[in-house]
């Protein structure tokens, strides 16, 4: 039914898929095959499923990905922050598959801060595999940008700067952020050098929604007292208030 009302109504899908080792088990256990195999059956993987996470996938996974035309999204910070494991992203770089880059959400990242994401993709891989040279800047930049827009089969209206597509983009300013200084090849300081402070102005389909390091939007001040307030009001109704008054004295949080 999924499948069926999926290309009745051209949508995508966008799933969770071999996040952890236990994910994998407990879907074999459960099912007696592994989640791809799962979403075969059932019709769901195609050039329009986006595959979340894939953490866990194997040689033989990552052939099936590249023959149904599945898309990959990466998200290296919330990897690590739950030790889920390492993406094998070279493979699916030479396997020809499109991987895009995400946050996953504050819950498993916190900051959400995808020049964070870019600069640990990189670095994730170079230390696993024990090579500096096992994925460059520019193919990170490639990911955060028209591999991204090829994931979610919007490439031919976002994910790079040519003539017809959206005005989405953003101004990166070395100069407001020592952390960039000096910049001698844009791509590897926007992966390696870069912080959220060096975003000057950010366009979506040509309309400034920050603007000289201010949001247009909405009132940046309002919004984070709001956050406050309710966070606040859920760590009360949640039981977890306690956790804000933890003695700095303790070295095992």
């Amino acid at each position: 039914m999924t499948e069926r009302l999926r290309r009745e109504l051209g949508l995508r899908l966008t799933i969770h898929t071999a996040e952890t080792m236990f994910d994998r088990e407990s879907t074999i256990a459960l099912h007696g095959v592994d989640d791809l195999e799962i979403l075969v059956q059932y019709g769901l993987l195609d050039e329009q499923t986006l595959l979340v996470h894939c953490v866990q996938l194997n040689d033989r996974d990552l052939r099936m990905v590249k023959y149904h035309g599945a898309k990959v999204s990466h998200n290296p910070v919330s990897n690590m922050y739950l030790s889920s494991g390492i993406a094998p992203i070279p493979k699916m770089n030479m396997a020809g598959i499109d991987v895009s880059l995400g946050t996953d959400g504050a819950a498993s990242n916190n900051s959400n801060d995808m020049l964070e994401v870019l600069k640990c993709t990189a670095l994730l891989q170079k230390v696993t595999h024990r090579d500096p040279t096992i994925i460059t800047a520019d193919k990170v930049l490639e990911m955060a940008t028209i591999e991204g827009a090829r994931c979610i089969g919007m490439e031919n209206e976002i994910g790079s700067l040519e003539i017809g597509k959206k005005a989405d983009l953003f101004v990166f300013n070395p100069e407001r952020n020592i952390k960039a200084i000096p910049m001698h090849n844009p791509v590897s300081t926007l992966v390696y050098s870069s912080a959220m402070d060096n975003i000057e102005t950010v366009l979506v389909d040509g309309e400034p929604v920050l603007q000289d390091g201010v949001l247009t939007t909405m009132d940046e001040e309002i919004v984070i007292q709001r956050c406050r307030a309710q966070a606040d009001d859920l760590a009360q109704r949640a039981g977890t208030a306690w956790l804000k008054r933890r003695p700095w004295q303790s070295l095992s949080y």
